[in-house]
């Protein structure tokens, strides 16, 4: 499923493989992390987030 949302300034919409390396990056951050209550980051591999984006 596709999910867009427009606003006048603003574009949300789902996740694209193309987006994988910019979360990874973000969700191994613990700086970032620790603004959503994980502030030890996730440890993810861009293998497991391949895997848990195709679901």
């Amino acid at each position: 499923m596709n999910l867009v949302i427009e606003g006048s300034r603003i574009i949300i919409r789902s996740v694209q493989k193309a987006d994988l390396k910019r979360l990874i990056d973000w969700w191994n951050d613990g700086h970032v992390m620790a603004l959503v209550g994980f502030p030890e980051e996730l440890g993810l591999t861009i293998h497991e987030m391949i895997s848990y984006w195709k679901k």
